[in-house]
């Protein structure tokens, strides 16, 4: 398994992995203008990290320093500290799942939000029971829960997370 950067070369086979995540998870729940890169690619162009397995490009994460208001609130109602870093447009190969792939992804995005005096947040649709097993199982903390309202969309509920106490491994 390698984490590396991501690069413009890496965002067709990314679109590939995207539209088979979306097929079998919903993840994301919105998809603007049916295009994978669009989502993929972030205002700004926050650090994003891919993960290769076995030579193939098979999941992605980014930390955008942009949260949304609602989040924010909960996160800072929580006592966690800003500023934050938050995890975004996680998303594995299904038939890359059960190797570690997204840990290893969350634990670059979380080591780069460190190394930038951050601390790493995230939400999740609250009907993405792998998602929030996977965050569970790794140690982050829910404190809380917010709505995604999108327009054109149905309401979403999420819960909201931050990182978990340091590790000295990581950290």
């Amino acid at each position: 398994m390698l984490i590396r950067r991501r690069t413009p070369d890496d965002l067709a086979a990314l679109s590939v992995v995207l539209l088979r995540v979306r097929e079998l998870d919903g993840y994301p729940v919105y998809l603007p203008g049916d295009d994978p890169v669009a989502f993929i690619t972030l205002p700004g162009d926050p650090p994003a990290w891919v993960v290769e397995w076995e030579g193939r490009v098979v999941g992605h994460v980014a930390l955008s320093p942009v949260v949304r208001d609602s989040v924010r609130a909960v996160l800072e109602l929580a006592g966690a500290e800003p500023p934050f870093a938050h995890v975004t447009r996680l998303f594995v190969d299904p038939d890359a799942r059960g190797r570690g792939c997204a840990s290893a992804l969350l634990d670059e995005a979380r080591a780069h939000a460190h190394r930038e005096g951050a601390t790493a947040s995230l939400d999740v649709v609250s009907r993405d029971g792998a998602a929030i097993a996977l965050y569970d199982s790794r140690g982050w903390r829910r404190v809380g829960e917010s709505v995604l309202d999108l327009p054109g969309f149905p309401r979403f509920d999420e819960f909201v997370y931050v990182e978990p106490p340091a590790r000295p491994d990581i950290d």
